[in-house]
């Protein structure tokens, strides 16, 4: 199974918040596990001066014997 919901909303001008979550559980039926994954993310998107474009993201990853976070920023120039 696959659940997964987000919600993104613009505060103000070129800016763009969003927050996501979910969780996956999926079923061995050969070796009777049950894995189940569970992320949090969240997502920043901003227009600056000019055509230079920021993103900031972040995202937790959790589950059954795993915990990991990963966050990632990017700068853009838009022609």
């Amino acid at each position: 199974w696959l659940h997964a919901a987000g919600l993104a909303v613009r505060p103000w001008g070129q800016t763009r918040l969003e927050l996501n979550g979910g969780e996956r559980t999926s079923d061995d039926g050969l070796a009777l596990i049950r894995t189940r994954l569970r992320w949090e993310g969240a997502d920043l998107d901003v227009g600056l001066a000019g055509h230079w474009y920021l993103l900031l993201s972040a995202e937790h990853d959790h589950g059954d014997g795993s915990d990991a976070v990963q966050g990632h920023a990017s700068l853009s120039w838009l022609f």
